[in-house]
């Protein structure tokens, strides 16, 4: 928070974000997918665990998609870590 800013603006911005946050399951918007999709470290490797195929990013409810060869499936979801940010070895 800057100086000039207020404490009443910040809240009016803060607020309904986090209203958003606990309306039921909570999903990426199309900007926080791009922005995971630039730094997607897994994106395109192997995989082995949780299902053998090739990393193919997140779905908006955080489901971690796997490409099989013959289909893409979606595998549990990646939950944040707080000292790494999103994990993929850490599925739900």
């Amino acid at each position: 928070m800057a100086a000039r800013d207020r404490r009443l603006d910040v809240l009016d911005r803060l607020v309904p974000a986090i209203a958003g946050l606990a309306s039921g399951e909570p999903a990426l918007s199309e900007r926080e997918c791009a922005a995971f999709a630039a730094r997607d470290w897994l994106q395109g490797r192997q995989l082995r665990s949780p299902a053998a195929g090739r990393a193919r990013g997140l779905r908006p409810d955080g489901a971690l998609l796997v490409d099989l060869g013959a289909a893409t499936i979606a595998c549990g979801k990646v939950t944040s870590s707080s000292r790494s940010g999103l994990s993929a070895d850490r599925l739900s």
